[in-house]
């Protein structure tokens, strides 16, 4: 449950929780589809996939250890959480993108 749904969460539940779902798309039974069913992605679909989870997981520990927090006043660790998020975001719009093309 996200957020919106769960707005009592603290931040060690959305820490645990947010990882585990990142990877449910890593532990897919059956291969990532191309704009056609009859045809799998390419196989660079396959390997931006797990990356952008990666880097939702990387931000998620971020987030949830506080750490590291290279300059509190101007890039703290909050700031790294949301760019890893941007990250992972713009890997998996990839992924998406190549395998809809």
């Amino acid at each position: 449950m996200g957020p919106a749904l769960w707005t009592q969460s603290s931040r060690r539940e959305d820490g645990n929780l947010l990882p585990s779902i990142d990877h449910d798309g890593v532990t897919a039974d059956r291969p990532v589809e191309g704009a056609r069913r009859d045809q799998p992605a390419p196989a660079q679909t396959a390997a931006t996939v797990p990356t952008g989870g990666q880097l939702y997981t990387a931000g998620a520990v971020i987030y949830r250890l506080k750490r590291p927090d290279p300059s509190p006043a101007w890039f703290g660790f909050h700031e790294a959480f949301h760019a890893l998020t941007i990250a992972a975001f713009t890997a998996h719009y990839t992924a998406i993108f190549l395998a809809a093309t």
